[in-house]
């Protein structure tokens, strides 16, 4: 058989071989490429489902919490109890509900608007706008209460009917306790939403009433949103995925403007024989799909709500790098089938071709060699720019090999060099010999990194200074066995980091003088406030002799002095009397702004401040037949300095009652949209609007008469202004002649910040549950050590400690906490034992309460509203 025969039949059985093995590769890449999606795509959906189902029994559990709220419990008790002195409680609800149901959709009856604006109903309101406020959204659409005969006790907005009693979720609630519905778009609250109905008992487990809570699933569909964002969906760009109901009801994702209009056909509920959910490809007019799907099974005692959730992958997409394969196989079958052709061609020619052929891949090698030898020099070439060097150290044989551009460094021929380990000590510097044999112990013997700067001494007796970094290669019994690295001279940088350095020295020197004159102005502003610390004592020492001999003259009864001349002393008298107090009020404006009188904040309710300042003006407004009014809401929370915000307000209401005429009304109200800013209103004859811009400026004399001829200092309003600027707050004023004036004190809205300390992640949870219903930001933590590290940056109003817990516990906590003067004020709560001794203890070491296991949740919160109310 000829040669060429021989080499034709080889490359045939080659190519066969090519073909058979690139056939067999693809079958069984794309085999084990979709077995791998399959698994990862059925734990993934059916994880999915499961943190739905627990989303949706989170919700639950705190719905059936709420349902054992002391104000609930109270209300619809309230409810039951005026429903039972009615003769016919049916004939009632079936009378209101008949004149509910036959007014117009949009019409809202006064009946209708008490079960809108009662105590309860704002209850539930407020639950409403919380739940808005922390998660940006209306979680809740709307919240109807009633009682146990199933009337409308309280509603959060106009229902479809009074009566609840002949609905199912209302009859499931009394049975069962609970009633889920699967999702729908409900119309009056105007969103996707889930319809959970829960049943209220008392303490003996008697129904009283129940409630329905409709439930905005937007917290669902932003976990979809979350999920389309996943490394899955990166990966494979055209995956869909779809989450609807147990009817087939689109939830997610939808075009329509009103959602769970379309449907698509519901998977089996067919499970495979390892358990997992059904598994289908299918095929459409649009391509070849595969696809995947599960059922919600629930969480807990949650059974679920059936909905599915289907995964759908393009076959195209996931087998395109199979299919790139296929591609490439073909061409490298065509690539060899044409150099067999070309092999048997060339073999048919003669030897002289061969050879010339032979000659041309010579050529080519020594091409590639020089660029190899060229791109070698460019390397060399950037290391002599950037000044970086490679050595290489043979630990075992002691050898060590240095790149040219490490001579270079070093200033001396590579035939100098010792190529030894000690040959390179000898260069270091002397004082740094130490440190850097040190550090490279520490990398052989250590593992630690070898990355410092250390100078040398080159030949000459110039020194340098190298940056040196390596790493080491250790054997298989861990024995280091070689190293290698690198080596910059880094001198220049260094000379500029010691000019900064030199920089940065001055600037503080500057900085120092800077201060220095600061601290000499400060000197000046203190000297100017002694001087007005002086000046006042010293009118003031005389100022009160004065009045104490015009008193005895004026109250003379052995010597009496003539009516006249009793009257001019009344008048010296009240002039000095008025000179005391602007002195006072001067001194007050200097202390405060001179950082004397320092606010100490603390939390105090709006409403009963409000009732005090009234209270003590209650007679000089009787006396102008002024009226007083406090509109201020029970169980506002103010953050401030009580005696300071309390001069305040005073301040502003007796101001009022100066510029008001008989019949005037004065009135103290929050506005509307400002938790904390207590607004000072009067009917009086209001303020000329040139004085408006000073009003508040000590400065500027802005004084006028009262309506009944009243006269002031003048420093009233700018001590108020002061006192609310130095809480960080602001005081401003609106007002219109012969109108009235409306003084706004505005303080930075405060909510209550606690601290949960227990080792317990559930007791935790529990205690910052109940401190959310009165509007209080909770931090967490499991011990006394992460509760010091927490203080340090935070403002902490309130501690709620454990006394058992590992490593720090209640006690050395509470320890630790009274004796830092910068914590030493923050109230703590111990939660201790019932022993004696424990509480006594507890006391002793300064803790402000205690309270015992097993914890009364309404005992805890009373406690709790002692120092955060």
């Amino acid at each position: 058989m000829k040669i060429i025969n021989k080499f034709a039949i080889t490359f045939l059985l080659v190519f066969l071989l090519i073909l058979f093995g690139g056939y067999f590769s693809i079958k069984t890449s794309e085999s084990i490429l979709e077995k791998s999606i399959e698994k990862d795509s059925l734990l993934f959906i059916s994880g999915f489902l499961e943190n739905i189902d627990r989303i949706i029994h989170r919700r639950i559990e705190i719905f059936q919490e709420y349902s054992r709220d002391l104000i609930l419990l109270e209300g619809v008790t309230k409810s039951n109890l005026e429903f039972e002195k009615l003769e016919n409680i049916q004939e009632f609800i079936d009378s209101k509900d008949k004149e509910w149901t036959s007014v117009p959709k949009e019409t809202i009856t006064p009946f209708m608007r008490s079960l809108m604006n009662n105590r309860l109903a704002h209850e539930l309101q407020e639950k409403l706008e919380f739940y808005k406020e922390k998660y940006g959204y209306p979680l809740i659409g709307e919240i109807i209460l009633t009682n146990k005969y199933g009337a409308n006790a309280a509603i959060t907005g106009k229902t479809t009917d009074y009566r609840q009693d002949d609905e199912e979720w209302w009859q499931a609630a009394k049975q069962n306790g609970l009633y889920v519905k699967d999702v729908e778009f409900d119309e009056s609250a105007g969103v996707n939403s889930i319809d959970i109905g829960i049943g209220i008992r008392d303490e003996a487990g008697n129904f009283i009433g129940a409630f329905k809570i409709v439930y905005n699933i937007r917290e669902v569909i932003n976990e979809l949103k979350d999920i389309s964002k996943s490394p899955l969906f990166s990966i494979y760009k055209k995956t869909r995925h779809t989450l609807m109901n147990q009817d087939g009801k689109v939830i997610f994702p939808t075009d329509v403007n009103k959602p769970l209009q379309d449907s698509v056909p519901v998977p089996s509920h067919k499970l495979s024989k390892d358990g997992f959910p059904s598994i289908e490809k299918k095929r459409s007019p649009h391509g070849n799909f595969l696809s995947f799907h599960s059922h919600s099974k629930g969480y807990k005692h949650f059974k679920g709500l059936g909905w599915i959730y289907t995964l759908q992958y393009e076959l195209n997409e996931i087998f395109a790098p199979s299919e790139l394969l296929k591609k490439t196989l073909w061409i490298i079958t065509l690539l060899v089938g044409l150099l067999t052709i070309g092999i048997g061609l060339l073999l048919s020619t003669n030897i002289r071709k061969l050879v010339g052929g032979l000659n041309d891949e010579l050529k080519k090698r020594e091409i590639t060699e020089k660029a190899l030898q060229e791109s070698k020099a460019r390397v060399l070439e950037a290391q002599r720019v950037a000044l970086l060097g490679f050595w290489d150290w043979d630990i075992v044989g002691n050898t060590l090999h240095w790149s040219d551009e490490s001579c270079n460094i070093f200033a001396i021929s590579p035939n100098e060099f010792d190529a030894t380990y000690e040959a390179f000590v000898s260069f270091v510097h002397p004082d740094d010999k130490e440190f850097v044999k040190r550090s490279i112990d520490e990398a052989l013997y250590e593992k630690k990194t070898y990355n410092i700067d250390h100078r040398i001494i080159l030949p000459d007796g110039s020194e340098r200074v190298v940056h040196a970094h390596a790493d080491v290669t250790f054997d298989a019994q861990d024995k280091p066995i070689r190293m290698l690295g690198t080596v910059q001279d880094v001198t220049k940088r260094k000379m500029i980091e010691s000019n900064l350095k030199d920089l940065a020295e001055e600037l503080e020197w500057k900085n120092l003088s800077l201060r220095k004159a600061n601290e000499e102005a400060g000197k000046a502003t203190e000297i100017k406030e002694q001087f007005v610390e002086l000046v006042a004592h010293d009118l003031r020492t005389p100022l009160s002799s004065i009045m104490g001999f015009l008193n005895i003259l004026h109250d003379e009864s052995d010597h009496p002095i003539q009516p006249e001349q009793k009257a001019m002393v009344k008048i010296v008298l009240n002039n000095a009397e008025k000179m005391i107090h602007t002195i006072e009020g001067l001194l007050n404006l200097s202390r405060l702004q001179s950082g004397q009188i320092i606010p100490k904040p603390d939390f105090f309710d709006a409403h009963s401040i409000s009732d005090m300042v009234l209270e003590r003006l209650n007679q000089l407004a009787k006396e102008k037949n002024i009226e007083l009014t406090n509109e201020v809401p029970e169980g506002i929370r103010f953050y401030a300095d009580y005696e300071l915000y309390h001069s305040v307000i005073q301040n502003l209401v007796s101001n009022a009652i100066k510029f008001c005429k008989k019949g005037d009304r004065v009135s103290l109200f929050v506005p509307q949209g400002k938790k904390s800013t207590m607004a000072v209103k009067d009917t009086g004859i209001g303020i000329e609007e040139e004085f408006l811009p000073d009003i508040f400026k000590k400065e500027v004399n802005t004084s006028t008469k009262g309506t009944a001829g009243e006269k002031g200092s003048g420093l009233g309003l700018p001590y108020a202004y002061e006192i609310i600027k130095a809480h960080g707050g602001n005081l401003t004023v609106e007002s219109e002649l012969e109108k009235g004036s409306v003084f706004f004190a505005e303080l930075p809205y405060m909510k209550p910040r606690i601290l949960v300390v227990d080792d317990d992640r559930e007791t935790r949870l529990m205690l910052k549950m109940s401190l959310e219903k009165i509007e209080t930001d909770t931090l967490e933590a499991e011990n006394g050590e992460a509760a010091l590290t927490l203080l340090k940056g935070k403002e902490i109003h309130l501690i709620i400690a454990d006394i058992r817990m590992p490593g720090m516990g209640g006690f050395e906590l509470l320890k630790k906490v009274k004796k830092d003067p910068a914590t030493k004020d923050i109230p703590i709560i111990l939660i201790t034992g019932q022993a004696m001794k424990t509480k006594e203890k507890a006391i002793g070491l300064g803790a402000s309460d205690f309270i015992t296991k097993p914890l009364n949740m309404e005992k805890f919160i009373n406690k709790v509203r002692r120092f955060v109310n």
